[in-house]
């Protein structure tokens, strides 16, 4: 993985942890059980029960790639992309 994918990868994950640090799961709960239209949008990322656009580097084939490739290198199991090349 070359250092620009590893600190995609990093900040990615970075930009998601402090999102998620103190904050309580009604958005979480909301999605699951509620019958409200805005709740039942699929593909989105939710924040404070609104879609919010997500972070550029989720959308990049490379970055995702390269977090595959490190889940791999951790847990010693293999994901495959979902998308073709």
């Amino acid at each position: 993985m070359g250092n620009t994918a590893r600190r995609q990868v990093i900040s990615v994950a970075s930009v998601g942890r402090r999102r998620l640090v103190g904050c309580d799961v009604a958005t979480q709960v909301w999605l699951a059980v509620s019958e409200d239209p805005g709740a039942k949008l699929s593909g989105r990322y939710f924040y404070r029960k609104r879609a919010q656009p997500a972070h550029a580097a989720a959308s990049d084939v490379t970055v995702q790639d390269a977090f595959l490739a490190a889940c791999e290198r951790l847990t010693g199991e293999r994901l495959e992309s979902a998308v073709t090349k």
